[in-house]
């Protein structure tokens, strides 16, 4: 299981927002994100034993402008969660 921690840092910082996969074989999440504006985006795996260490943070920065004249979403490239060996971080 893993969460997604994504922020927007520009043009004005908002309230981080949290997403939960709590099935195990879902590796992938696409996040619909606004144009104009920049994110910072981390994930974390957890289970019963506790939570992992954060991954890198990843600056993203969408699209400029409107879609077809409005105010729209675009998709982040899916977040894609792999864990080589699970029991190699059990001390």
């Amino acid at each position: 299981m893993y969460s997604i921690y994504y922020t927007v840092i520009e043009p004005i910082k908002e309230k981080s927002r949290e997403i939960n996969i709590t099935d195990a074989s879902v590796t992938s999440y696409v996040l619909h994100l606004q144009y104009s504006k920049t994110y910072r985006v981390v994930v974390l795996a957890w289970n019963d034993l506790g939570r992992s260490l954060q991954s890198n943070t990843w600056q993203v920065k969408t699209a400029q402008g409107k879609k077809n004249g409005r105010n729209s979403h675009c998709q982040l490239i899916a977040v894609s969660v792999l864990l080589d060996d699970p029991l190699q971080y059990i001390n």
